[in-house]
């Protein structure tokens, strides 16, 4: 009796945590390549792609720089694709129990956000630094 009970109770908690990790995949951020920015740019250009700066502060060397946090490393679209489907056809065949591995793993190796600045002199990108 009490192991009817506890497969009522036990496996709709596995059939709700199943797809978590799936989920998580799939809306990771895509990463920017700072260097697909070239010297000689315009500020503008380089706004228009990654929206307005957390602040701007002077350069060392008179020039105006642009402070952003970035994702800078992580998976392209084909790659979290293919992974996520990985993770599905694994929540299928353990029944939602692989979710107990993938979850924190996706958890444990979120991207993370980069300060990089982007300095302009006369409203042209003189440089470009990841920290």
């Amino acid at each position: 009796m009490w192991k009817k009970a506890l497969l009522v109770l036990v496996l709709p908690g596995f059939g709700l945590l199943s797809g978590c990790s799936v989920w998580m995949e799939t809306h990771r951020p895509t990463p920017v390549n700072p260097h697909q920015f070239v010297v000689g740019e315009s500020r503008s250009d380089v706004v228009i792609k990654l929206g307005n700066p957390l602040s701007t502060v002077p350069g060392p060397n008179g020039e105006s720089c642009d402070v952003y946090r970035l994702y800078t490393k992580g998976l392209n679209g084909a790659e979290k694709t293919g992974i996520a489907i990985g993770e599905g056809a694994a929540d299928v065949v353990t029944l939602g129990l692989s979710e107990i591995l993938f979850t924190p793993a996706e958890s444990a190796t979120a991207n993370k956000k980069r300060p990089v600045v982007f300095c302009y002199k006369s409203a042209k990108l003189v440089s470009v630094k990841v920290e």
